[in-house]
């Protein structure tokens, strides 16, 4: 009999990163897994912007919910409509609040990667962050998205280098 290798049983480092992130917004994160996120601020901004969009997307999909129980015009608003109602606002103000917390930590993180200014209010580590963008929209397909978002970045830089 043979046994697994310890390596086909680790996580990766995408999954560890995403989870160590995630206990670190609730605030329940152990030193050593706040450590390996600070000695991985790559990962880390990839988890919280994976987090991010999560997040917005659950929203959307939530509104998209409560919108086919909306009432048409002249019919009357019925009890299902206002307990729906009721608990989307009460979850999208808790991950609104998550929400704002994500962006808080991606700012601090990309800080820590290169605090460096290149504009009046872009930093290197806004470019890693877009470029980490780019990259998932081209890996889900939208390739149309990711050259429009690397154009508006490539256009902004040029645009900063004439003001240089």
């Amino acid at each position: 009999m043979t046994t697994a290798s310890p390596r086909f049983l680790a996580e990766s480092r995408v999954r560890t990163a995403r989870r160590y992130a995630e206990a670190d917004i609730r605030g329940i994160a152990r030193p050593a897994e706040v450590a390996w996120l600070y000695e991985n601020p790559l990962m880390w901004l990839r988890a919280l912007h994976r987090m991010h969009l999560d997040v917005q997307n659950r929203i959307a999909q939530d509104r998209k919910d409560l919108s086919q129980l909306k009432p048409g015009p002249g019919e009357r608003v019925t009890s299902d409509y206002l307990n729906a109602k009721r608990d989307f606002d009460a979850r999208a103000r808790r991950r609104l609040h998550f929400q704002r917390l994500v962006e808080g930590r991606m700012d601090e993180v990309k800080a820590l990667i290169d605090p460096r200014p290149i504009g009046p209010y872009l930093i290197i580590g806004d470019l890693v962050d877009a470029f980490t963008e780019i990259s998932e929209m081209a890996d889900a397909g939208d390739l149309a998205a990711a050259a429009d978002k690397a154009l508006y970045h490539a256009r902004t830089l040029a645009q900063l280098k004439k003001a240089a």
